[in-house]
């Protein structure tokens, strides 16, 4: 939300807030979070960008800018954050594996592994609802896509796969700006986290996600307005 704002305006408090949410992320290790604040700010930007004017083109260049400048003294960043925390008695996971230069996925790679033979076990029938608990001993498979075909098998799963596909992107292709943002800002809290975490069947984000999505589709702007000059 900070962020959102920020991007929108710019003001010093939700810059402020946008850098101790970040920290506090990192500080934490969720690594899954990070990528829902990337694939918002790339939502956002993607859709504003040809609805640029001069002065907030400048004002993205200046953001763009920052984040290039960081990017190429992210290690010296990290290492003093890390020094930082360390001093609090914090140690940060995250921060250790970006310093590290390695890419680690927590033991997602042999979750994977296994996800990817049960399916081939079951190509057709699927292993029912919540069939990734039984092959991780209760556990998820932390990734939609997999869960879905562990549960449905290739063919329904593949089908479940590609309507949801076509929500998401039905949804992006919406031309009211406060929809959209609206409909970016559930996208990167109930459906990006569910890649690398957590389990479709009882992410609550996930569902308020479909309901906002489902609700939106087939209208057309007139209904929009209309409802709109009702409320």
């Amino acid at each position: 939300i900070f962020l959102d704002r920020l991007l929108n305006r710019f003001s010093l408090k939700d810059l402020l807030f946008t850098l101790i949410s970040i920290t506090v992320i990192l500080a934490l290790g969720s690594r899954g979070a990070i990528l829902c604040i990337v694939v918002f700010f790339l939502l956002k930007l993607i859709k504003y960008i040809f609805q640029l004017s001069y002065v907030r083109g400048a004002y993205y260049s200046i953001i763009m800018g920052t984040v290039i400048l960081i990017y190429i003294n992210l290690n010296n960043i990290f290492q003093n954050i890390y020094n930082t925390l360390s001093t609090l008695g914090v140690n940060s996971r995250s921060i250790m594996l970006f310093l590290g230069g390695e890419v680690h996925l927590s033991g997602r790679d042999s979750i994977y592994d296994n996800a990817i033979i049960a399916i081939g076990d079951k190509p057709f029938i699927g292993n029912g609802l919540a069939g990734d608990r039984k092959i991780n001993g209760g556990g998820y498979v932390h990734n939609i896509f997999l869960e879905i075909l562990i549960d449905f098998g290739i063919i329904i799963g593949c089908l479940v796969i590609l309507g949801l596909l076509c929500l998401l992107i039905k949804a992006l292709f919406q031309r009211d700006l406060v929809r959209y943002n609206m409909t970016i800002m559930w996208i990167s809290l109930g459906f990006i986290p569910l890649m690398v975490s957590s389990s479709y069947i009882t992410d609550m984000n996930f569902w308020i996600l479909m309901g906002l999505i489902i609700k939106g589709v087939g209208l057309s702007n007139k209904q929009i307005k209309h409802r709109s000059i009702v409320n």
